[in-house]
């Protein structure tokens, strides 16, 4: 009978459960008992041991100090109930306890004053305008006892006022914060339009020499320079770097000196090394400034271009781009040139592409 439970471990175990009042004491109280001074069959003087159900019931209403894993409670040792005699008393609650305005859902189950463990009942309030504080639903636990009831109380006028004021407070906060960041917002627009204003290009023509030089020279840069009012300036390489400075060098302090890029995009450009890093760098000021804006016109489908940089290709797939054939290309671009340049209070939003 002892080989289940260590004599010593487990006496002392039970003293310092007593001392702690913690319910699992009633259970490994019941099991040391029949351990120790079991009971004897009348009939045959044999001793009647606790069951294995017995001493599951203590690992589970005791399971915070794991007795099976400790090596201190074996109930492999102990006969199944119905097997052989031993003693077996299933853990049982009485009835759910009362609780103040609270009254329990009956269910079809037939009315006992005995409740296995694990069954649950529910309370609602007897009247609509009581709060039912706590948790609707009572449990028989292994100690034999019921979890904690709720209770029905009225409702705070506190409580109430919270659940209006609450929500308004939070849109307050929201609408503070909206505000703020218009605001924000607004003198980051307002700083940028100034600093637009201040560059001496409207536009930085990006193209390749050896396809398109002459397209530029004769339709581009007449059509904003000449055929527009007031004419725009744009920045051509071959007619505005300047002699003498590294090719890097014009590319990097044009971009910085210009609004926005028109890119003549081909299957030469994507080629040409020189024209990757003008697209680079032109995105990259985007990313920092987002007054400058990249107009490329398509010349070949986009399908068409081999050996596109990921880079490139990302810009393709997330920003709009101009088709060669678009007979408002042109005039697409003049509308968002002409009213960035525009003082601020004078902008209207349809003008913006």
């Amino acid at each position: 009978m002892t080989q289940f439970f260590d004599v010593f471990q487990s006496l002392q175990i039970l003293s310092n459960l007593k001392t702690a009042e913690i319910r699992c004491y009633k259970f490994l109280q019941e099991l040391l008992c029949h351990a120790y001074v079991p009971r004897c069959d009348p009939a045959t003087s044999e001793i009647i041991p606790a069951c294995k159900e017995t001493c599951v019931e203590v690992l589970e209403a005791c399971d915070w100090i794991d007795l099976a894993a400790s090596g201190q409670l074996h109930c492999d040792y102990l006969p199944a109930n119905g097997t052989v005699p031993c003693f077996y008393e299933p853990v049982t609650c009485g009835p759910p306890p009362n609780t103040n305005n609270a009254v329990l859902l009956r269910n079809n189950s037939q009315v006992t004053d005995t409740f296995p463990v694990n069954t649950t009942r529910e309370f609602v309030c007897e009247d609509d305008s009581l709060e039912l504080q706590g948790d609707n639903v009572v449990q028989c636990l292994f100690s034999g006892l019921w979890s904690e009831p709720p209770q029905c109380v009225p409702p705070h006028r506190e409580s109430r006022l919270l659940t209006i004021l609450v929500p308004l407070l939070f849109l307050v906060v929201i609408l503070l914060i909206g505000v703020a960041a218009a605001a924000r917002m607004a003198r980051k627009r307002q700083k940028l339009a100034m600093l637009v204003r201040q560059k001496e290009f409207d536009a930085f023509v990006c193209f390749n020499f050896d396809d398109h030089n002459d397209y530029v020279c004769e339709t581009i840069l007449p059509e904003f320079e000449e055929n527009q009012n007031p004419p725009f300036r744009l920045l051509s390489h071959e007619r505005d770097f300047v002699p003498g400075s590294r090719i890097n060098t014009n590319i990097a302090e044009a971009i910085q000196n210009t609004n926005s890029a028109i890119i003549v995009m081909s299957r030469n450009f994507v080629k040409s090394e020189f024209c990757k890093y003008e697209f680079d760098l032109c995105s990259q000021e985007h990313a920092i400034d987002p007054a400058f804006r990249l107009f490329v016109i398509m010349m070949d489908p986009v399908e068409d271009l081999e050996e596109v940089p990921p880079a490139m290709r990302l810009h393709f797939r997330q920003e709009t781009y101009l088709n060669e054939n678009d007979p408002d290309k042109f005039e697409k671009i003049a509308r968002y040139l002409t009213w960035v340049k525009q003082p601020k209070e004078n902008r209207k939003r349809c003008c913006c592409p």
